[in-house]
């Protein structure tokens, strides 16, 4: 869902007058600049603590050659923190624009049959082994970035279907239904292969997470019928809370807080995990940006 909303937000936002150097410059400061202080700050922070590299490589038997190779390699892959291997592909992707821009203004049905074709290599492809291949994952995601590229371009069209009640409990049936049958499939999560072309069977997530995308947009149109300052709060943060709620994370598994990020074996474990990595990420956010104001952005990217 993050890679569709950003394909969204650059043809709602950024297309009509683009720029690739102020894209590429905006980006870099709001997007890679806080990934790389909160990056670097945490793997200093993780040596100095633990006299340990996150994610190591040992290749030339040299401790010190292997930590500085580890040390960059978690940098280049974001394998660093939960979930940072977003920021080095989402910033590949935004360096890609000059051909997003080329696929919105070819036909819509070529650009339709584009997308179903990279949604059915995705499902042969599957995730990259633990998030670490950004051009694996470049292979992978492009199909839903494209597709929130298609629905800002139709997008009249699209709400005015989606907003119907009747349609939200279908498209709740769907996600429910794909669930179902990837289970008994025998799909549990994810599937990441290690190299792009092996054979490991198809990866029905993707249908799964274009029918939860399709919920949410329709359960969101639902939700503009209602004033709600806090949602509207949250949206508003939501891009500091990704980059802090990894930190968060980090600490619970170190501390070992209720026992819980180690051994999760209820939904009501994942619910009080889930209410205590938000509550923490939002309050840290607003702490942060009241102490740093505007310098925020370039640490948190808010």
């Amino acid at each position: 869902m993050f890679v569709f909303i950003s394909g969204f937000f650059f043809h709602f936002i950024f297309y009509k007058n683009f720029n690739f150097f102020s894209f590429i410059k905006k980006k870099s400061l709001n997007v890679f600049l806080p990934y790389l202080i909160l990056s670097i700050a945490f793997l200093f922070l993780k040596y100095l603590v633990k006299h340990e590299i996150p994610f190591p490589f040992t290749l030339s038997g040299n401790t010190t050659e292997d930590d500085i190779l580890s040390f960059f390699t978690n940098l280049v892959t974001g394998r660093s923190l939960t979930a940072y291997w977003y920021i080095p592909f989402i910033m590949l992707i935004f360096y890609a624009s000059p051909l997003f821009i080329a696929f919105i203004k070819i036909p819509i049905v070529s650009q339709v049959l584009i997308t179903l074709i990279l949604f059915i290599v995705s499902m042969f492809i599957h995730r990259p082994f633990l998030n670490i291949n950004v051009f694996h994952s470049i292979l992978y995601f492009l199909p839903f970035y494209q597709l929130g590229i298609l629905y800002s371009e139709k997008k009249e069209i699209i709400d005015s279907k989606i907003t119907k009640r009747s349609v939200l409990f279908i498209l709740a049936g769907l996600v429910v239904l794909s669930a179902l049958t990837m289970s008994i499939l025998g799909q549990s999560g994810n599937l990441h292969n290690d190299i792009v072309w092996k054979w490991t069977g198809l990866d029905y997530m993707i249908i799964h997470k274009i029918f939860l995308i399709g919920f949410m947009l329709s359960l969101t149109k639902q939700l503009e019928k209602y004033n709600l300052p806090s949602l509207k709060k949250v949206a508003q943060i939501s891009f500091p809370i990704f980059f802090v709620h990894s930190w968060v994370l980090s600490f619970i598994h170190q501390l070992d807080i209720f026992n819980l990020y180690k051994n999760i074996n209820s939904f009501w474990e994942v619910t009080l995990l889930f209410i205590l990595v938000f509550s923490s990420s939002f309050t840290a956010a607003i702490i942060t940006k009241r102490i740093l104001k505007e310098r925020s952005l370039y640490i948190i990217g808010w």
